[in-house]
């Protein structure tokens, strides 16, 4: 199922999420621009935006920890710590 889908499905039921989206990248990563994964409240997620420590990062600051945030920008680096926020 296509994110765009579930997160219909999610705005349907009345349940809420977050998405990721790479933006932007420099050099080599495993997925480029547009690349998304929705992490639903219930902590199921859909879609990648590359594997490894991005998307734990994104299911560690899922919907529970951006509650009433709103939008966010976070710049991440493979294999180095988040640099911005």
């Amino acid at each position: 199922m296509e994110v765009s889908e579930v997160i219909r499905k999610y705005l349907e039921e009345g349940k809420t999420g977050s998405i990721a989206t790479i933006a932007d990248k420099l050099g080599a990563a495993p997925r480029g621009e547009g690349a998304k994964m929705f992490v639903g409240e219930d902590g199921k997620f859909f879609g990648t935006i590359g594997g490894g420590c991005m998307e734990a990062e994104v299911l560690a600051g899922g919907p529970q920890g951006n509650e009433n945030e709103g939008s966010k920008f976070v710049h991440y680096r493979i294999g180095r710590e988040r640099t911005g926020g």
